[in-house]
């Protein structure tokens, strides 16, 4: 614990007064030179370093916006390659989606219309073989 009554220290050498630095275990004199040790009591904790300014946020700059917005040739081409690319993917799975709902609709047919069928056959087996 530190030792608040007491700030300074007399100089083992010379008896003038030392005021201990933070951080520091020994020193030299102020007046004669010598150096001394800071008696432990008196040894005072290094200050924590001052908190960094927070960063400014930056600015919106409207000229560096509209000049990122431009489109230059290459922007455009690959906007463009971006655009066919899409286009043929949707073309290739137009197809699918076609396929796929004819297979639905065969699908809920037979689902709707086997079991009268298969009962349709099932009698006719039966009244031909009678």
């Amino acid at each position: 614990m530190l030792n608040r009554m007491k700030t300074n220290f007399p100089c083992p050498a010379c008896g003038a007064p030392v005021d201990p630095a933070p951080g520091k275990t020994t020193l030299p004199c102020p007046f004669c030179g010598t150096t001394v040790t800071i008696p432990p009591e008196l040894r005072l904790a290094e200050a924590p370093p001052p908190p960094l300014p927070a960063p400014e946020e930056p600015r919106f700059d409207p000229f560096a916006a509209a000049e990122a917005a431009r489109f230059d040739e290459e922007k455009l081409e690959e906007v463009n390659r971006d655009q066919k690319a899409l286009t043929d993917t949707l073309r290739h799975t137009q197809t699918v989606v076609a396929g796929a709902a004819g297979a639905y609709a065969l699908w809920a047919g037979v689902k709707r219309f086997a079991p009268g069928c298969l009962a349709g056959l099932v009698i006719l087996c039966l009244v031909g073989v009678a």
